[in-house]
């Protein structure tokens, strides 16, 4: 038996209007980057433990500037503490967001893949019913095709 958890209807206004809200954000942080796995293992370790320290040693800075070397782009760096300040609230908020967006999808997947399987059964059980139910039959089953890893023949299973 199906499980409904959700039965929810998004109208084709709200569709469009979050899809306008991505591009909206996009458009805002036209500087995010798309960091390679190599990129990404370059870059110093920064966990929850250091983001204190950035934001002690930026206020450090601040209030005595006099004992930081005029070499240290100090202006640059109060800019990248306030946009990763910015961007963590951002990024949480997005997470929690995508997290809920991802547990949904999978939910109405399931139910969706549930309720198809249920409704092929049915079919395969009731293929004499109706005409031209080899063909539908033949188009839902290659769903069930898989190839083999040793060769590529394939089995039904």
């Amino acid at each position: 038996m199906v499980n409904n958890r959700i039965s929810a209807k998004l109208s084709e206004e709200a569709f469009a209007r979050i899809r306008a809200a991505f591009a909206q954000i996009r458009a805002d942080l036209p500087f995010l980057l798309d960091l390679t796995k190599e990129q990404k293992k370059a870059l110093p370790k920064f966990g929850d433990k250091s983001i204190p320290f950035v934001n002690k040693t930026l206020e450090f800075a601040k209030e005595h500037s006099d004992v930081i070397p005029a070499r240290l782009p100090m202006e640059e760096f109060s800019r990248d503490v306030t946009l990763y300040n910015q961007l963590f609230m951002i990024y949480h908020e997005g997470k929690e967001l995508c997290d809920q967006i991802n547990d949904t999808y999978l939910q109405v997947g399931a139910e969706a893949y549930s309720t198809a399987l249920a409704v092929y059964a049915n079919l395969q059980i009731n293929q004499n019913l109706f005409d031209g139910s080899e063909l539908v039959l033949d188009e839902l089953s290659k769903r069930f095709i898989q190839k083999t890893k040793k060769d590529t023949t394939t089995e039904q299973i």
